[in-house]
């Protein structure tokens, strides 16, 4: 059985970190590419919702030992509209001692979402998701 999980939230100007971390540190944009199977590019579209948000468990993990880094992280597929992406958590903003708190959500996509979409800081965005049983009512 699959369900389709919906979370909605507001379009706010993030700090530049998934970007500069995908192009400064070697391995890691490879790693991301090939465990979410997509294409990723640098950056990432964070969204403000209205309350907090945890990755599911059992999402797919970056752990820090797999290119010689110091952070782990999760991510989780979505949808932004027509284009496929991944929510993507470090494991400090998902403990919520991170830079972000844990109503905020970034979204890495292959595409550059706020062009796409024409989207602004404050815009409404709806992110959907067909789950797998098992995570069925995550969101």
């Amino acid at each position: 059985m699959k369900s389709k999980t919906i979370l909605k939230g507001k379009v706010k100007t993030g700090k530049g970190h998934f970007s500069w971390v995908f192009e400064n540190i070697e391995g890691l944009w490879d790693l991301y590419n090939k465990k979410s199977k997509l294409n990723l590019i640098p950056g990432s579209l964070n969204l403000e919702l209205d309350h907090e948000f945890s990755i599911p468990s059992g999402s797919t993990r970056i752990e820090a030992h797999e290119y010689n880094g110091t952070v782990s992280a999760s991510f989780y597929p979505c949808k932004v509209g027509h284009l496929n992406g991944i929510i993507s958590r470090a494991d400090n903003n998902e403990k919520g001692i991170g830079a972000h708190p844990r109503k905020i959500i970034e979204i890495a996509a292959e595409k550059k979402l706020r062009d796409e979409l024409d989207l602004g800081d404050g815009d409404e965005v709806i992110v959907t998701n067909q789950d797998h049983e098992a995570n069925v009512g995550a969101w």
